[in-house]
């Protein structure tokens, strides 16, 4: 263990600060050097505002929802709104099908109005409904490669009464998510196997409770209708708005001008997209509240809270992979991770807590802060504490997903060296 009986004063308000070597020396009465990585970000003014916004936001709503028994958010005024914006999305997107149809039936004998109506059919192609869709990389695992972690996956389900999982796609993220991919809308469940490699058997189940969860819990976001807008303004924004690095770096005049006329056009999908998430604000944060509700009732709350603080841990994955990949010998990279986690002063866990405490929710913001989720967890007293969990079920899943560490960890350095060659 890295300890030291060191001590340091504090810069800025001169208490004693206890110094623990490989590890942040942070104040506990000013809070300096609590989390370097953040201390060096300006918020520009509109920015502090939205962030007044939503901590104003967010403490309202843990209040009522820590008052009021647990169910998924149901349709509100601002939800019915955010229908509405979708609506002039998608009737664009057809407004222009419908008018390149009209122009080649009834005014074909024009050659500009056939011209006009092939390049609207054109535009229509390019800024049409997009849906989420997996990477041409991911690779889908179905019952037959994964049969114990299906059987997990299934007696959540089941429980929860809702769609069965078609495919799970391991990865190298410290996270886990659910989704429906494709105009089929496949659910998929994407887990991290560097997160999922650091739970308890409880824990792991909340997690895949709480991501399974979310296929019910009322996230108009996650639904087809409004998903399919969202996505679709995002595909605007990123046609029309330039790169424009290289054309300012230039010096053409010409090319300058062209890229700002350009980046004030994709202010207008930019502006509808945040509009939209606006609205969608409470509807998505009560979803995330009831997601994790989900979580704590097929688990325990115990198992529930702990994956929440477990996942503040990101930096010590993001150290774990540094540590692996420029290390001189071969290393084990769940290994590293794994011992980084065990060895981690009650200090450094503090400093995880407290900043996920002064955390500061945002408008834009899908997930509620941490400690925001904890006390909503804590306040629900009827929830059980800890499920049983079969725990040979759970070294026979261990044994399934072990197969595919060596590959996850090469993807993982190939991923640091392309970003960092």
């Amino acid at each position: 263990m890295r300890l030291s009986e060191k001590w340091m004063g504090c810069p800025v308000c001169g208490s004693r600060i206890p110094v623990i070597s490989g590890y942040s020396s942070w104040c506990d009465q000013c809070h300096f050097n609590l989390n370097p990585a953040n201390d060096s970000k300006k918020t520009s003014m509109m920015g502090k505002v939205y962030e007044t916004l939503g901590r104003k936001n967010g403490e309202q709503l843990l209040y009522k929802l820590m008052k009021s028994s647990a169910q998924k958010p149901f349709l509100t005024v601002k939800g019915a709104i955010a229908y509405l914006l979708a609506a002039l999305v998608h009737g664009v997107s057809l407004s222009l099908i419908a008018a390149s149809f009209v122009l080649l039936w009834f005014r074909n004998d024009e050659i500009f109005l056939v011209f006009t109506a092939v390049l609207l059919l054109g535009i229509s192609w390019l800024v049409r409904p997009k849906v989420d869709q997996l990477d041409k990389n991911d690779s889908i695992l179905t019952r037959e490669d994964l049969p114990e972690f299906f059987r997990l996956i299934d007696s959540i389900t089941d429980e929860l009464g809702v769609r069965k999982i078609e495919g799970v796609v391991l990865d190298g993220e410290f996270n886990a998510s659910i989704g429906r991919y494709g105009w089929k809308k496949r659910v998929i469940l994407r887990v991290g196997l560097p997160l999922y490699s650091i739970l308890s058997e409880e824990e792991k189940t909340a997690l895949i409770a709480h991501e399974i969860g979310h296929l019910a819990n009322g996230d108009l976001a996650r639904g087809f209708y409004i998903g399919t807008a969202l996505n679709t303004l995002g595909v605007w924004y990123e046609l029309i708005d330039p790169d424009g690095r290289d054309e300012e770096e230039s010096g053409d005049i010409l090319k300058i001008i062209s890229s700002l006329m350009m980046k004030g056009l994709a202010f207008f999908p930019k502006t509808y997209y945040d509009l939209l998430l606006y609205f969608l604000y409470f509807n998505k944060q009560e979803a995330e509240y009831f997601a994790d509700y989900t979580g704590a009732r097929i688990a325990g709350a115990e198992p529930a809270i702990s994956l929440l603080e477990k996942i503040e841990y990101s930096r010590l994955y993001e150290y774990s992979i540094r540590k692996t990949v420029l290390s001189s010998q071969k290393m084990n990279f769940f290994e590293c991770l794994n011992e980084e986690i065990q060895h981690l002063p009650k200090r450094e866990k503090t400093r995880y807590k407290k900043i996920a405490e002064l955390e500061r929710s945002k408008v834009d913001d899908t997930h509620p802060p941490t400690h925001f989720r904890v006390n909503y967890l804590q306040s629900k007293k009827h929830l059980p504490e800890k499920a049983d969990v079969d725990v040979r079920h759970f070294e026979r899943i261990q044994l399934e997903l072990f197969c595919y560490e060596t590959t996850i960890q090469n993807a993982i350095a190939d991923e640091y060296w392309y970003y960092h060659s």
